[in-house]
């Protein structure tokens, strides 16, 4: 584990102001504990964009059914969720869900909406009609109202609230160097009604607003050194070359006070460079990046969730689900 090095430095909080912060943080290399491709009725681990974990089970989104699947801690099958289909009932193209208050909420580009299922026997329930949108990060439900990414829009984070059904969006727009329009964000609403936003792609960022959509904080997580070394390569020798993402984020959880986020990059040879979970602190005024847990570099990983003292990560390379203690 490495040791923290303190400098002295500026940290921009929607404005300036003198702190301190680290470039170094711990690094923790993690083992596999297990790892399943298969469960009964040889039903297999298909491209999984999204995985949650809620009372004992593990709901995951299935890439080639569309379906939201629930199995045990010890990976058993238990049940099928949603509908796929055309019908209003059903789900056209299944893009990520969240969990809320018993209740399964898909988001469905297909059909621009979000259908909500019951999470004991997968009952329909309720249909929201959304903008017309197709994203695939992160969105989240609470008090009757979605927060969703909508970078095409200059405000590029909606909220939806499902009472009335209006629309209001929030949040600032970025450019990029190397690209024209804007990327999506993870969105994410803690307990304390802070929403967390976490883009998507090029360098790694995190904004906090308040319950009242003011901006608290702006955290530019490049000026890590996990991160420096290889954003400086691949500014100067893949960027002229092609038109790709620096670092994309996968995934993001939230836990309890804390922020986690799947991180992963490619060299120019295509390849991935870099599979690491960066755990942040989260409180009203500020995020701060605490510890990094390597998992297994031979990888390719889509999505994780974190269960009592556990991590399980989808691992597109194997086509399997890993689990990883966090006793650490």
């Amino acid at each position: 584990m490495a040791k923290s090095n303190i400098v002295i430095c500026i940290l921009i909080i929607f404005g300036t102001s003198c702190g301190t912060r680290s470039k170094e943080i711990p690094i923790v290399e993690l083992s596999i504990l297990n790892s399943v491709d298969v469960i009964q009725d040889s039903i297999f681990f298909n491209r999984i964009e999204d995985i949650e974990y809620l009372d004992g089970e593990y709901y995951y989104l299935d890439g080639k059914s569309g379906l939201v699947n629930v199995i045990s801690e010890d990976f058993t099958f238990n049940r099928i969720l949603s509908k796929a289909g055309p019908g209003p009932e059903e789900v056209k193209s299944s893009a990520n869900f969240s969990l809320y208050n018993g209740s399964l909420y898909i988001l469905d580009n297909g059909s621009s909406s979000i259908k909500q299922y019951s999470t004991v026997d997968g009952d329909f329930i309720k249909s929201y009609k959304l903008p017309t949108i197709a994203i695939s990060t992160d969105f989240s439900v609470a008090n009757n109202t979605f927060y969703i990414s909508d970078f095409r829009n200059q405000k590029p984070l909606l909220k939806y609230h499902s009472q009335d059904g209006k629309n209001e969006y929030f949040g600032r727009s970025r450019e990029w160097s190397n690209k024209s329009f804007d990327v999506e964000r993870h969105v994410l609403v803690d307990k304390k009604g802070s929403i967390i936003v976490v883009y998507q792609s090029d360098i790694p960022t995190i904004e906090l607003y308040s319950e009242s959509d003011k901006l608290v904080q702006t955290l530019d997580l490049s000026y890590l050194d996990v991160f420096t070394n290889s954003m400086i390569k691949y500014k100067e020798e893949v960027l002229p070359r092609r038109n790709t993402s620096m670092v994309v984020v996968k995934d993001v959880q939230l836990d309890d006070d804390n922020l986690y986020m799947l991180i992963t990059s490619h060299n120019d040879e295509g390849k991935v460079s870099f599979n690491k979970i960066l755990k942040c602190s989260v409180t009203n005024s500020a995020i701060k990046p605490e510890v990094i847990y390597a998992l297994n570099s031979s990888g390719y990983y889509l999505s994780f969730s974190l269960g009592k003292n556990r991590l399980v990560a989808y691992n597109y390379s194997t086509q399997s689900l890993e689990e990883y203690s966090l006793d650490n």
